[in-house]
């Protein structure tokens, strides 16, 4: 499952450049080695929820993880939860876009929940994550917000 992929997807130089050109199995396993051991570590103590992806070269591809106190937060308005959700523009120094899934607040503040690391905007990756989410906080929001990626739209019906 791994290594299918949208072939829908557009490829920039950016993203193959370091696809292939500067990122191997090893590096990458390196690179990330502290941030899988904290989320585990943070799974194993605090019961948060976290996931990660790795495709069949091992790369690593997505990245799950609930933050402390979200899962109460989400509790507290069990019928009128409001969620948004919205991938960055650009990318980390791994390739990856970060992806907050945030909720407003009885105070009206905003709070994050949980976010994702994600290397490809499509509709798989996006349905990954609100697995994910679904997974961790087990309640559909009430609301959901977003911008108007249509791959997000495709991948929202298993919020609600």
């Amino acid at each position: 499952q791994a290594s299918r992929r949208n072939v829908e997807m557009s490829l920039d130089y950016g993203w193959v450049y370091r696809r292939y050109y500067t990122r191997t199995p090893q590096t990458t396993a390196l690179d990330l080695s502290k941030l899988m051991e904290t989320l585990q570590q943070r799974k194993d103590e605090y019961g948060l929820g976290c996931e990660i992806w790795l495709d069949s070269l091992g790369y690593t591809e997505r990245v799950f993880c609930e933050l402390h106190g979200a899962k109460e937060h989400w509790a507290r308005c069990p019928k009128s939860n409001v969620l948004l959700f919205d991938p960055t523009f650009g990318t980390n120094r791994h390739g990856l876009k970060l992806c907050c899934f945030v909720s407003i607040s009885a105070t009206g503040r905003n709070t994050i929940l949980a976010f994702v690391l994600i290397e490809v905007e499509n509709k798989e990756t996006f349905e990954w994550s609100f697995r994910c989410f679904a997974k961790a906080f087990r309640t559909p929001p009430r609301v959901f917000g977003t911008d108007g990626d249509k791959e997000i739209e495709k991948a929202v019906d298993l919020l609600t």
